[in-house]
């Protein structure tokens, strides 16, 4: 198991010179266009080279490398990745490193550690590449190996060159970063996906996690309710849906069509009021969709989500924060938000903004700040959202005299 303990980007948008320490619950706030979804952006765009071996792809789905090139920067981005090995006893940390240039070739990449590790006495490197050859290295297996072409100038070595027998921590970095998640918007509309009927046997029933849209919903619901080892997370389920709908609520499942073959969400009401899922309220799926991550059995290692406040009930927030304070208890979790309300749930030290200025975007961590604390004490009461509302809790570090955004350690 491992955990993201650092990021740092070098001319990715607007993430010039960009660096932030992460925990096991960041909740990121900051005005429009600061660089937070940017951030899950690029989370994202090193997930999917993971698992699809390749950088072309997602770079094009985001507008090209042109058009994602820090305006006034070079003509590359960089990445670094720190990570946390929790193997026991916990290992140092492992940094994987990637730049990509102008015409999305990658340029170089590599996988190390930063001390002794499972019985080196040095810093040992997993993977050293540099345009079209490298080498890839296994403490476990003490297997080498050089190569030249074969990976292609866009793919990604980490995940074409690891291989679960040979070279198992290359392997298990790429499974790593191929199974995070994270949920931009789920897809609600009339004509949604998770409003359908899905066929039994379906790619929807074999899929581990809920998709980014939410259109497995009711494949996951149907098999939290008819897992008999999964009784107590769909009973979690259950309680969310009751924390949040006390008058209405009576049970959530999925019904099957009449030749057996199809199933759909059917939501049942106190007063024995039958709906489906292309009857239901868009809030109620987005509850839906946020409490079945919440509720999963094994949710993926990370998980990022962008206001998950969009079409809900202000008074449904405080249950919303406590359902992703419950998640990150076992997996670690990114949430961006705007709303004061789903605030008032976190603690300062989960709390981290971003700014955004003539040299790019900056996270820091107010918890450091002694009239917060103040602030948010007995004697003045305040609230984290009015905070947040009044601008107190996003003010700079530059003008409050607390450190500086760190730099990024890029050459």
């Amino acid at each position: 198991m491992m955990r993201l303990t650092e990021v740092s980007v070098k001319g990715y948008r607007a993430l010039a010179d960009f660096h932030a320490e992460l925990g096991p619950l960041t909740v990121i706030i900051g005005p429009n266009a600061c660089g937070k979804s940017t951030l899950l952006e690029v989370l994202g765009l090193a997930s999917e080279g993971a698992a699809g071996g390749a950088v072309v792809d997602p770079i094009a789905r985001r507008g090209g490398v042109q058009s994602i090139l820090w305006r006034g920067g070079t003509p590359w981005f960089s990445l670094r990745f720190s990570l946390q090995a929790n193997d026991p006893p916990p290992g140092p940390e492992l940094y994987y490193d990637l730049v990509v240039g102008r015409d999305g070739h990658v340029r170089t990449e590599h996988l190390a550690n930063s001390g002794p590790y499972r019985g080196s006495y040095d810093p040992f490197s997993f993977l050293e590449r540099t345009g079209n050859k490298g080498s890839i290295r296994s403490l476990e297996t003490d297997v080498e190996r050089f190569f030249v072409d074969s990976v292609g100038p866009n793919e990604v070595a980490l995940s074409r060159m690891g291989h679960p027998e040979e070279f198992k921590e290359l392997d298990s970095v790429a499974a790593y970063f191929a199974s995070w998640r994270f949920y931009l918007g789920f897809d609600v509309g009339a004509d949604a996906r998770m409003r359908q009927a899905y066929k039994l046997g379906s790619d929807a029933t074999r899929d581990e996690y809920l998709a980014p849209d939410g259109r497995n919903l009711a494949a996951m619901i149907s098999r939290l309710r008819s897992t008999a080892s999964l009784a107590d997370n769909f009973g979690e389920l259950e309680d969310m849906c009751r924390a949040a709908f006390p008058e209405d609520f009576k049970s959530v499942g999925t019904r099957r069509s009449a030749t057996g073959a199809e199933e759909i969400i059917e939501w049942v009401e106190s007063r024995g009021w039958v709906f489906h899922a292309d009857e239901l309220s868009d809030g109620i799926l987005r509850f839906l969709c946020l409490a079945v991550l919440s509720a999963a059995p094994h949710p993926p290692p990370l998980v990022g989500i962008d206001e998950p406040e969009v079409g809900l009930h202000p008074g449904l927030l405080p249950i919303v924060a406590d359902m992703l304070k419950g998640l990150a208890e076992r997996t670690q979790l990114i949430v961006l938000t705007h709303s004061p309300e789903l605030l008032n749930g976190f603690e300062l030290d989960d709390i981290a903004v971003m700014t955004k200025d003539e040299c790019g975007c900056h996270l820091h961590r107010p918890t450091d700040r002694k009239q917060l604390h103040y602030l948010l004490g007995p004697t003045v009461g305040e609230t984290m959202g009015g905070l947040h509302v009044s601008g107190e809790l996003e003010i700079p570090p530059e003008r409050t005299g607390a450190p500086a955004p760190l730099d990024s350690g890029h050459e």
